[in-house]
């Protein structure tokens, strides 16, 4: 099997095997997806988590478990290529908007990953995410919403087994208020474990 796919800037791996393909109509049908967990690296964030999306090409995406609440405008298409000579289909939903959301508190999560990095990492920004992805299970959620970017990739794969769909979902949260981090900007990506579709 050989496929190439080209990742455009800040896009996940799931948009990026996504918009690897030619684009073909949406399908009209609901989706909901669930997931066994929220996160593959954060320690305590092992509630399930569900994925609905409501609409045609374009809807809205939510996202819902323990420590993740979003309600995303999205779009979706289904993008069809070659798979070992084969015809194959891709859907992929992206979703993005600034929204407010229930997050780790941020000053909290800053000063974990201050005291997590060492003295000659300090000036480094992608040390610094590394921290705080370690700092997401020791750091409580703020008591209030705060502003957040959020962004969301879904890709339905056609898997090894005949008629099996393989499911990735990315999740991403930055901070728009300002952190203590290097650039300035605290943001972290969760990634769901062992999702499935319930219904499209």
């Amino acid at each position: 099997m050989q496929i190439t796919i080209k990742r455009l800037p800040g896009c996940t791996l799931a948009c990026a095997v996504f918009f690897g393909l030619a684009a073909a109509p949406a399908s009209a049908a609901p989706l909901m997806i669930t997931c066994e967990n929220e996160d593959i690296i954060a320690v305590d964030w092992k509630a399930p988590l569900t994925v609905t999306y409501d609409g045609e090409a374009t809807g809205t995406l939510t996202i819902q478990s323990q420590h993740i609440a979003l309600s995303l405008p999205a779009r979706k298409e289904v993008r069809t290529g070659q798979l070992d000579g084969k015809p194959h289909s891709v859907t992929g939903i992206v979703a993005s908007a600034d929204t407010s959301a229930v997050m780790p508190d941020l000053a909290a999560l800053d000063a974990c990953a201050q005291s997590s990095v060492q003295p000659e990492f300090k000036d480094d920004a992608d040390m610094y995410d590394v921290a705080i992805l370690s700092c997401l299970s020791k750091t409580k959620p703020g008591a209030t919403p705060v502003k957040v970017a959020a962004s969301v990739s879904v890709a339905l794969i056609p898997g090894d087994e005949a008629g099996a769909t393989d499911v990735l979902v990315e999740i991403k949260r930055t901070y728009l208020d300002k952190s203590a981090s290097p650039g300035g900007t605290a943001s972290f990506g969760t990634f769901p474990r062992n999702c499935a579709i319930v219904s499209k």
